[in-house]
């Protein structure tokens, strides 16, 4: 098992910098062939908690940090919501990760695996083509409870269908992907605004680790269609 490696960054400095310290003790500790590739932060411009030239210094002292211990070949880069990628962002990283959520396009459930793909085709490739840096789809998913935005609808229903589709449909393209998520994640009541209550319910599980009612891994065939 391999994995991919998360750095948090946010707009504390000191916090930032014990995360990096963390990152480099835990880089330093195991081996090379334990890691795909480091994440330096998620979202971070989409929050506005650093810009982009703020966050690339960091990307860059990571880089730099990586090469010093001999892992030369390990992908360095950030996570982003989709549409704030840039080819500032795609020179500056090895990797990029997007963050795509059909839900929030505000469409239904039955055109959101290949909204996702157009987005990715038609809105981020494009610009990576002088860059030629890896893209993985950092965050895909639908929420299982909470509500509706727009046309897009939030119930077990949609959910079991969204991770049906996308399951199945991904093994026509090639793209590396990392599915929202395993886990529902109580804690972002707090962002929970009159009649949107679905941050908490991303996950293909509870929070205590029990697979959601009505939910099961599909089962793909070679012509999969739904």
């Amino acid at each position: 098992m391999t994995l991919s490696m998360g750095v948090w960054i946010g707009e504390d400095d000191k916090i930032n910098t014990q995360q990096l310290e963390i990152m480099k003790k835990v880089l330093t500790k195991y081996p090379r062939k334990m890691f795909d590739s480091v994440f330096v932060g998620n979202e971070v411009l989409f929050r506005q908690d650093k810009t982009t030239n703020e966050l690339i210094e960091i990307i860059q002292d990571v880089k730099h940090f990586v090469k010093k211990i001999g892992y030369f070949d390990l992908p360095v880069g950030t996570s982003e919501i989709g549409s704030l990628i840039d080819g500032r962002l795609l020179q500056a990283c090895d990797i990029v990760g997007a963050n795509i959520h059909p839900f929030f396009g505000g469409i239904d459930v039955s055109m959101a695996t290949d909204w996702t793909y157009d987005f990715l085709k038609y809105q981020i490739e494009p610009i990576n083509k002088s860059h030629k840096t890896k893209l993985v789809i950092t965050e895909v998913g639908w929420p299982y409870r909470g509500g509706r935005y727009e046309g897009s609808v939030a119930n077990a229903t949609n959910f079991q269908y969204f991770m049906n589709a996308w399951l199945c449909e991904s093994q026509k393209y090639d793209i590396d992907y990392y599915f929202f998520e395993a886990f529902d994640e109580p804690w972002k009541k707090i962002f929970y605004e009159d009649g949107n209550t679905w941050e908490t319910e991303w996950g293909i599980f509870t929070s205590d680790r029990q697979m959601k009612p009505g939910v099961q891994f599909p089962k793909c065939s070679k012509n999969h269609n739904l």
